[in-house]
C-alpha cells in the first residue's frame, strides 16, 4: 500500500511522511514477532 502511494504521489513531504510510516509499519511488525516469541519460550 505504502509503495503504491509513493508511486502516484511527488510531493516531497507526503513521500517522506509515506516513508516514515512505512518503516514504523515494519518495525512494529518485528517487534510483535520478538514479542510472540517471548511468550512462546516463557510456555515451555
Amino acid at each position: 500500500m505504502y509503495d503504491n502511494i509513493l508511486r502516484l504521489s511527488d510531493d516531497p513531504d507526503v513521500n517522506e511522511a509515506i516513508r516514515f510510516l512505512r518503516q514504523r509499519e515494519v518495525v512494529h511488525f518485528q517487534r510483535f514477532g520478538e514479542a510472540m516469541e517471548i511468550l512462546k519460550d516463557k510456555k515451555l
